[in-house]
């Protein structure tokens, strides 16, 4: 289990700290997120692929979700099966 402890979303370039929208990036983030998220740490210390599963048992990555919600940007550097 992971919980508790940050995890980097792969290829996301997400707003934190002191940045500006960094706040509405995280409370965007967790509620995208949910009480429960599958996380696939491969080889790359970049960060992690994560996935949320719905009520059916369906996977979205939710990378991508937050990137697609405007919260984040597609890093420079992405690299992946994703």
């Amino acid at each position: 289990t992971l919980e508790g402890t940050d995890v980097r979303l792969l290829g996301v370039d997400a707003p934190f700290g002191e940045d500006c929208f960094a706040g509405q990036a995280a409370r965007r983030l967790e509620r995208l997120a949910g009480d429960e998220v599958l996380v696939e740490q491969g080889d790359d210390p970049a960060g992690a692929v994560v996935w949320v599963r719905d009520g059916d048992g369906v996977r979205t990555l939710l990378n991508r979700q937050v990137i697609a919600a405007g919260s984040a940007a597609v890093t420079a550097d992405v690299a992946g099966p994703y």
